[in-house]
């Protein structure tokens, strides 16, 4: 027997739950990943997320400390878990973001179910990296011929102006969740996306809860969230502060040189946005 707040547990118990602790668990420390904010993690994160799904599911956690990484799937039936102090951070070389040869954004996941990332902990895109600083971009002529402005339109005198800021190469879409259903993002705070912060493309099922996010408003085309080809999306109690839009729907409206997409289609509906701040 064993005693938990004042109660005699049998035995039995204690060593299921033990067992259930153990197996369905995974700290990615003990996978190899150090938070020391320079090593490299990729290679031990994933093989945390794979032995989780491996066992039938359960939780990742990343405990305090910086981590950086590179792109990572998440699977079926995961929980990637962010402790408070955690911080997921992109990786400065854009090699580091390819998979299966195509050039990706920093958590890329398909085809999967049951998929989560909570916690409150953060994900950094590292996203100034991929930016000329000392730049802002400039409106080509045939752009702004439309425009009240004219040649004048976003004329920046001196200094960066309000932006936007003139890209490197970068990443693409920071968080991608593509064909998938039951996929929860809950009270993280995600920060610093190079380019689309979180899009969604085919998915059923999509719960975005007491999110932060926070972006450099210099960055072009960070949008917050982006919704294309999903249904049944509740978006609730977030704070989303980006340069370009922060939460865009669209149906059948797929950029197929952007990675995430399936040629599916079908249209976005039942789509609840709730109590946010934009």
């Amino acid at each position: 027997m064993t005693k938990l707040a004042g109660q005699l547990l049998p035995l039995s118990i204690v060593l299921i739950a033990s067992a259930f602790a153990q197996t369905h668990a995974f700290n990615v420390v003990d996978f190899g990943a150090v938070g020391d904010g320079t090593t490299l993690n990729t290679a031990a994160i994933q093989k945390a997320i794979d032995s989780c799904a491996a066992t039938g599911g359960g939780t990742v956690f990343v405990p305090p400390g910086t981590f950086l990484t590179g792109a990572l799937q998440l699977r079926t039936h995961t929980d990637f878990h962010l402790e408070t102090g955690a911080v997921i951070k992109g990786s400065e070389n854009l090699k580091d973001y390819y998979l299966d040869g195509k050039l990706v954004g920093l958590l890329f996941t398909q085809n999967a179910k049951d998929v989560a990332i909570t916690g409150s902990g953060t994900i950094d895109g590292n996203g100034d990296h991929f930016m000329d600083l000392t730049r802002a971009k400039k409106i080509d002529s045939a752009g702004s011929a439309w425009t009240r402005q004219q040649g004048h339109f976003r004329e920046v005198r001196e200094g960066l102006g309000d932006g936007p800021l003139v890209p490197k190469e970068r990443p693409f879409q920071m968080i991608i969740f593509s064909n998938c259903r039951s996929v929860t993002l809950r009270d993280i705070t995600v920060r610093d996306s190079p380019f689309r912060t979180i899009h969604a493309a085919d998915c059923d099922g999509v719960i975005v809860s007491g999110l932060r996010i926070w972006n450099n408003m210099l960055v072009p085309n960070n949008d917050g969230i982006d919704l294309t080809s999903s249904s049944n999306v509740e978006i609730s109690d977030c704070d989303i502060r980006t340069g370009d839009d922060c939460i865009v729907l669209t149906g059948y409206d797929h950029h197929f040189d952007l990675p995430g997409f399936n040629h599916i289609k079908h249209p976005s509906e039942n789509i609840t946005v709730s109590n946010c701040t934009l």
